[in-house]
């Protein structure tokens, strides 16, 4: 009897560790759960963090900020003074000022990603101006989600707007063959956003903007194109339906790219007596030209947007692609062709 007794106990004690207890659990009510992190420099300190936190009853919406050497300590401080717990992993968005993106980002990306406490697929944004009257910004207090909708593709996003999430700012920052492009936005009147092109990053510091019509292209490059309007020359507008590029690298003595683009576009509108054909001629240099300007600017700041670097990944050796950018992207020799498909079924579909 006693060996049973003594079974029965070391079964139900090896039971017992297998159940998950509640005993670190925090009821919501007990804590903050702010959407959108700003980092500025600080006025005494290095950084100045500030956390938007959407109220759920739909009162006052409410801001807390710190400032200290690092982003770790202003936590740090938000949470000795707040009356409940922070929780970091609900946030959407993450912004810089545009100070912090000229000096660089690196840094704090890092440890956004080593913490484990910011979600990875926030997304990330400069501000341009003073972002503390955007984070104060009471218009949208019982809205959670409001600024997260500006870029997501089931509301306000528009093709002219880059999304680039956290775990996309770090690869970047860690490559020697890609770079990326975020928003760069200020407090808006009618909205709450106002967007203002994108900040080209390398090495997770801005070096110069691109337009929104350059960001169009952009887009189209990584894929996103929904609902995405061209003008042409104030005589008609098309949208962009289906869009496809392939690219064939060749290196001898030196990069040299031919890329192919096919749109299949829908008129929404045009001038009386314009020509399919016409549309379909402008369309071909309005995209071209466009093209062709953003990668100049690549060039010229050496700073790989558009990730042409990854085409000639296997025709570089280790030393030639950690000096891709500033050896081989400025040489790069292109050819940009564009097919451009009409379908005159319209929205009809």
């Amino acid at each position: 009897m006693k060996l049973k007794s003594l079974v029965r106990l070391t079964l139900l004690c090896c039971c017992a560790t297998l159940l998950s207890g509640c005993w670190n659990h925090k009821d919501i009510n007990k804590r903050y759960l702010p959407v959108v992190i700003a980092i500025t420099e600080g006025q005494k300190e290095k950084y100045k963090v500030i956390l938007r936190i959407p109220d759920p009853m739909g009162k006052k919406l409410r801001v807390i900020e710190s400032e200290a050497q690092s982003i770790a300590k202003s936590f740090d401080k938000m949470r000795t003074k707040a009356d409940v717990d922070i929780d970091l992993m609900h946030l959407k968005l993450i912004l810089f000022s545009e100070s912090i993106a000229k000096k660089g980002i690196k840094d704090i990306v890092e440890y956004a990603i080593r913490s484990r406490d910011i979600p990875p697929k926030i997304l990330v944004a400069s501000v341009k101006g003073d972002l503390e009257p955007l984070m104060h910004d009471q218009r949208t207090s019982n809205v959670g989600a409001t600024e997260y909708d500006f870029f997501s593709k089931q509301a306000g996003w528009t093709p002219n707007i880059s999304i680039v999430p956290l775990w996309k700012a770090f690869r970047s920052i860690n490559s020697d063959l890609e770079d990326i492009a975020i928003p760069i936005i200020s407090k808006g009147k009618d909205t709450l956003f106002d967007f203002h092109g994108s900040a080209m990053m390398r090495d997770g510091r801005m070096l110069e903007m691109v337009s929104t019509d350059e960001m169009f292209i952009y887009n189209l490059f990584e894929g996103s194109f929904g609902g995405g309007i061209l003008e042409v020359m104030n005589a008609a507008s098309v949208t962009v339906v289906k869009a496809s590029i392939s690219n064939q690298a060749d290196w001898k003595s030196g990069p040299s790219l031919r890329s192919r683009m096919k749109l299949d576009v829908v008129i929404e509108e045009k001038s009386e007596g314009m020509s399919n054909d016409e549309i379909k001629n402008k369309l071909v240099k309005i995209v071209g030209d466009r093209y062709n300007r953003l990668l100049k600017k690549t060039q010229a700041h050496q700073v790989d947007i558009l990730g042409l670097g990854l085409c000639f990944s296997s025709h570089m050796s280790e030393q030639q692609r950690s000096h891709w950018r500033d050896e081989w992207l400025p040489k790069l020799k292109y050819q940009f062709t564009v097919d451009i498909n009409i379908q005159d079924t319209g929205n009809l579909q």
